[in-house]
C-alpha cells in the first residue's frame, strides 16, 4: 500500500506562523512592484488562498505565480539580491526568499509571451490547459489595503484544479486530489 503525504508535510509548516504569511504577501507585492504595469498573477495554492481565505494558505509551502515574458527582467533586476535565484529556464524562475524566521520560502514564477492562446501548467503528472487571456486580463482583489492578481474566472479555475468543493479548506489535501485535467 502507498501512503501519499498531505502537502501540509512538504515545507515543514513554514507558513503556520502569521508572520511568515504577512511576509509571503509582502514578497507577492514586491514582485508585482518590479512588473510595473505587468500584472504578476497567483496560481494554484496562492491563488486558492487570496481568493478563499484572502490570505496564504497556512499549510500551503511555497508561493506559485505567472507572469508575462515582458515583465521577467525588470523582476529579475528588482527583487536580487534579497531573492535568491535558485532555478531558471526559458519560462520559469525559482527564488528563495528567507522568512522573518529564519526558513526559506520558494516563490516559483513561470512566464509566457501575450500573444500565447494557451496557457500550459504541469504539476505533479498533472497537466491544464488555460486560455491565457485568464492570466493577461486577471482579476484584481484586495486583501487589506492591498492589490493581488488571479486569474479571470477565478472560480472556475479552481474548480480545474481543486474539485468543487475548492471553498472547503482542506489541510489534509494531497497530490491526489488535484482534479483530472
Amino acid at each position: 500500500q502507498v501512503v501519499v503525504v498531505p502537502k501540509k508535510f512538504f515545507g515543514g509548516g513554514i507558513l503556520l506562523p502569521r508572520k511568515n504569511r504577512q511576509f509571503a504577501l509582502q514578497a507577492i507585492q514586491r514582485i508585482q512592484e518590479a512588473a510595473a504595469a505587468e500584472a504578476v498573477v497567483a496560481v494554484f495554492g496562492t491563488a486558492l488562498g487570496l481568493v478563499r481565505d484572502s490570505d496564504i494558505i497556512p499549510w500551503d509551502h511555497d508561493v506559485d505565480l505567472v507572469a508575462s515574458l515582458d515583465a521577467r527582467p525588470q523582476i529579475n533586476r528588482y527583487v536580487q539580491p534579497d531573492f535568491k535565484r535558485r532555478y531558471s529556464d526559458a519560462e520559469r524562475d525559482i527564488f528563495e526568499v528567507v522568512l522573518p524566521d529564519s526558513r526559506v520560502l520558494p516563490v516559483d514564477i513561470q512566464y509566457f509571451g501575450k500573444t500565447r492562446r494557451i496557457l500550459k501548467k504541469q504539476l505533479l503528472g498533472r497537466t491544464w490547459l488555460w486560455d491565457a487571456q485568464r492570466f493577461v486580463h486577471p482579476r484584481e482583489i484586495q486583501i487589506r489595503q492591498d492589490c493581488f492578481y488571479v486569474p479571470q474566472q477565478a472560480e472556475s479555475y479552481l474548480a480545474d484544479i481543486y474539485g468543487e468543493d475548492w471553498q472547503v479548506p482542506n489541510e489534509f489535501f494531497c497530490q491526489d486530489d488535484y482534479r483530472d485535467s
